[in-house]
């Protein structure tokens, strides 16, 4: 993918600069070519097809396997998701943050309390996995922070479960 960018930055004004070479674009009164001019407009030109250039690869990207991509506004999520692969999107004004969907593990040690007040520690694993239909809610409502409030429910979860048993 970089190597596209770098093509198209670096290709078209080149390419460019080499077709406008032999086009002369006026004469003065004693009908000698105006070199100055021709060249500072050649130069003018290559330079607006570089900045021109630079801004559409901007826009190109690949969203990995396994991840999908939100596409967001000025940090708002827009609603619409890139699939895996190849996408653009209008530069500067959009941009795509990728979730990952593949499967996850989340493991943390709590402390909790039996039905009689005994204090116990457990370990505990959840495998957990992003639906990639809410990514769209996922990334407004949590922007990428989801794995805190994946934690704080499985706290709670597992200090409500340790209640109903006994040592």
């Amino acid at each position: 993918m970089w190597f596209l960018k770098f093509l198209l930055i670096v290709g078209i004004p080149l390419v460019m600069f080499l077709v406008l070479r032999p086009f002369k674009f006026g004469k003065n009164a004693r009908g000698e070519a105006i070199i100055a001019k021709v060249f500072g407009g050649r130069i003018i030109m290559v330079l607006l097809v570089f900045v021109v250039s630079i801004i559409l690869t901007l826009g190109f990207g690949t969203v990995k396997e396994g991840f999908e991509g939100v596409v967001v506004r000025f940090d708002e999520a827009t609603g619409d998701v890139k699939h895996p692969g190849l996408y653009w999107v209008t530069p500067i004004v959009f941009k795509v943050v990728q979730i990952d969907t593949r499967l996850d593990e989340e493991e943390m040690t709590i402390a909790a309390a039996t039905s009689d007040q005994q204090d116990v520690n457990m370990v505990v694993a959840v495998n957990y996995r992003v639906d990639p239909s809410a990514v769209v809610f996922l990334y407004s409502e949590y922007q990428r922070n989801f794995s805190t409030v994946l934690r704080k429910a499985i706290e709670f979860w597992a200090k409500d479960s340790s209640g109903h048993y006994t040592p």
